[in-house]
């Protein structure tokens, strides 16, 4: 065998390509337009062009692109003993197929330019390709307004996806989430709903900022009223859709209320515990969350779309807001009409991605009015289903000790595994006055 044989065999050798004993090789060199890219050769581990003189058996093999965003560009090549090949892999983006229109609240078409990363892709009401690795999609009307969103493409259907924007005042639009488009749009910045008062506090805003998110949320308020006596004034198929995007948008602005309000009651409360309990004045009330407006929009989802994409959630949050409206009217009947809505989800829509949360709100109800058996199966289900897992197992141990079941409770404990020193010793030292007692 001469050196550049042994050279070439000990090349395919570490691309793991056996050649036959005696058989000399077939070479191949790779590039890829654009330069760089990575190729993979038959199963073998992705490596970058370009490849130089790659040694391979004769034969049938082949070359592609394997890149996120780019279409995988596959080239047969079939080579005798001793030919060469240069191969050169055009890839070209690849992309998924939206149907993106806008509309007034009254069904009238607006005239959009959609825009990709600051490219212009196209208009409103065709169909325009979108890159898998686009990173924001925004989208601008004729008279000024605009709406934007991050894009997670990468693991979208291929399909066309239909989006519909609804325009709303002079400065609004809104997405419609009735299509099956929204689960590849990713999520953007976190919004208040999402956020707790650690997070909240955590941001230390000053006045000025508070001030800001104010009067925001006032404008914000004044848009809704608005647009609820549009919808009322213009009735016609899809309203669903729009009363759903003001239930949401109306938690959202209850919960900046209650956030803001509870960070004040901590630094009042705080100040309150200062005082010698002699002098002390009563006790400053917590505040609650009042969700009232959201859930009758919730209720006219229902009452207009029975068939709605997204009843599940509906039926999650018309469950979750009944019960936090009970907590503060202390109202037996809307418990009951929560944890109704809540049974009816589950029972309808046992593999939604909002189960595991109705479990894990049914079970909270459920525990603090004392039907603790039945609340630590829903615990269970809960933690099961990945809805705080971790907080679900805690109160799954504590009630095991409750319904006689000590050593099922520690075991529990046992298993929770907190990142946070201090939750350690806290939990260290839930586990030492659990085995005492």
């Amino acid at each position: 065998m001469g050196l550049k044989h042994a050279q070439l065999a000990i090349a395919a050798l570490s691309l793991g390509l056996a050649l036959p004993a005696h058989a000399k090789p077939a070479t191949v060199t790779v590039r890829t337009e654009p330069p760089g890219l990575m190729v993979v050769l038959d199963d073998q581990p992705p490596a970058r062009a370009p490849l130089h003189d790659v040694a391979i058996a004769p034969g049938k093999h082949t070359v592609q692109v394997r890149e996120r965003c780019l279409e995988p560009a596959l080239v047969p090549v079939e080579l005798p003993a001793g030919a060469h090949r240069d191969v050169l892999l055009r890839a070209t983006l690849r992309t998924v197929p939206l149907v993106l229109s806008v509309r007034t609240a009254s069904a009238l078409p607006l005239d959009a330019t959609v825009t990709v990363d600051g490219e212009v892709v196209g208009q409103a009401g065709r169909t325009l390709q979108l890159p898998v690795c686009a990173q924001r999609l925004e989208v601008r009307t004729v008279d000024g307004r605009q709406w934007q969103r991050a894009l997670g493409l990468a693991d979208a259907p291929t399909t066309t996806q239909p989006m519909e924007i609804v325009a709303f005042g002079k400065r609004e639009l809104w997405l419609l989430h009735d299509s099956q488009a929204t689960p590849w749009l990713a999520d953007p910045a976190p919004q208040l709903g999402s956020l707790r008062v650690a997070d909240w506090e955590a941001a230390a805003l000053t006045p000025q900022e508070r001030g800001k998110w104010q009067r925001h949320m006032d404008a914000q308020r004044k848009a809704f009223l608005t647009m609820e006596s549009l919808l009322e004034r213009n009735p016609r198929d899809g309203n669903g859709d729009l009363y759903f995007r003001l239930a949401s948008a109306w938690q959202e602005a209850a919960h900046f209320t209650w956030l803001t309000a509870y960070a004040d009651w901590r630094t009042a409360h705080d100040a309150w515990q200062q005082i010698p309990t002699a002098q002390r004045p009563p006790e400053p009330p917590e505040p609650l969350e009042d969700v009232t407006e959201a859930l009758g929009l919730y209720e006219k989802v229902l009452q207009e779309r029975a068939e709605y994409l997204r009843l599940p959630e509906v039926l999650y949050w018309l469950g979750v807001d009944q019960l936090r409206l009970a907590a503060i009217t202390n109202d037996a009947a809307r418990w009951r009409t929560g944890l109704a809505y809540l049974d009816k989800q589950l029972r309808q829509f046992p593999s939604s991605p909002f189960a595991a949360g109705a479990h894990f709100a049914r079970a909270e109800a459920l525990a603090l009015a004392g039907e603790l058996a039945v609340a630590r199966d829903a615990y269970a289900a809960a933690a099961a289903g990945g809805f705080k897992t971790a907080y679900a197992t805690y109160k799954l141990a504590w009630l095991a000790c409750r319904l006689g079941d000590k050593a099922k409770g520690l075991t529990l404990l046992r298993s929770l595994q907190p990142e946070s020193p201090a939750l350690r010793r806290a939990l260290d030292a839930e586990l030492a006055a659990m085995a005492a007692e």
